[in-house]
């Protein structure tokens, strides 16, 4: 009895490495990153997410377009990536990779719209959940510029975040 209740937990582990594996696959795929061209809004979009990754937090606030920094000083930024990163990054938070689907607008308005896909793992568990995102880009005169207050790809006022 006690070998076959062994052999269970064997075969129990190996699929849940099985699925963990699988998992990693789909998420680590070699998917290469989008290109766009320079001046497109997804461009600036990844370069913001370029910099929130390299933990460039003036930089990704430079992304963001005159109207929101009007409203949100940089140091007040920076209080929301730091409160941010303490739960929303790697290792504290989950691993995310972001694709860029379309966007739609004309002239100096347009909103890309993003799915965000996120691994959660916890030993052998592994959840991988998907969000789209919607984000309004506007064109300044410095280039396309993210016009809502983010804080990484989540919005919110960021004044209010901080109390």
């Amino acid at each position: 009895m006690s070998t076959n209740r062994s052999l269970l937990y064997v075969a129990a582990g190996i699929i849940g490495l099985v699925v963990l594996a699988v998992a990693v696959v789909l998420l680590a795929g070699d998917r290469k990153p989008q290109e766009f061209p320079p001046d497109a809004p997804e461009a600036a979009l990844q370069d913001y997410l370029a910099a929130w990754d390299s933990r460039d937090v003036a930089g990704a606030y430079g992304y963001l377009s005159a109207r929101v920094r009007s409203t949100t000083s940089l140091e007040d930024y920076q209080l929301a990536a730091d409160n941010f990163a303490s739960y929303g990054t790697p290792p504290n938070g989950p691993n995310r990779r972001v694709f860029i689907d379309n966007s739609s607008g004309s002239g100096d308005h347009v909103v890309v719209r993003l799915t965000v896909e996120e691994l959660y793992a916890n030993g052998l568990n592994t959840d991988v959940q998907r969000s789209r995102r919607s984000v309004p880009m506007v064109h300044d005169p410095d280039g396309w510029r993210i016009d809502e207050p983010l804080v990484w790809l989540d919005p919110m006022p960021v004044g209010e975040y901080l109390k």
